[in-house]
């Protein structure tokens, strides 16, 4: 019988690697060491079946580090206008 989809082996593939959390605030998803540096999704040392959990992942670190580096940005312009 034919069938679509995925099959029953599982031929889904993992990622894994990347930067380590622990030079990562999880809280702004920027760097401990590189202020003004922002991390999100695949970049970061998450292991996980690809599909929906490395989605989630991606969307929610991408959300955190979009909010923070937009708040670190207009920190860095009020000092800017403030010299």
């Amino acid at each position: 019988l034919a069938f679509s989809g995925k099959d029953s082996n599982k031929e889904e593939f993992v990622t894994a690697g990347g930067v380590a959390w622990a030079g990562v605030d999880a809280r702004s998803m920027q760097s401990k060491l590189v202020p003004g540096l922002f991390f999100a999704g695949e970049l970061l040392d998450v292991d996980g079946v690809t599909g929906g959990h490395n989605f989630q992942s991606c969307w929610t670190t991408g959300m955190v580090a979009g909010r923070a580096a937009h708040a670190h940005a207009q920190e860095l312009r009020v000092q800017c206008a403030g010299e």
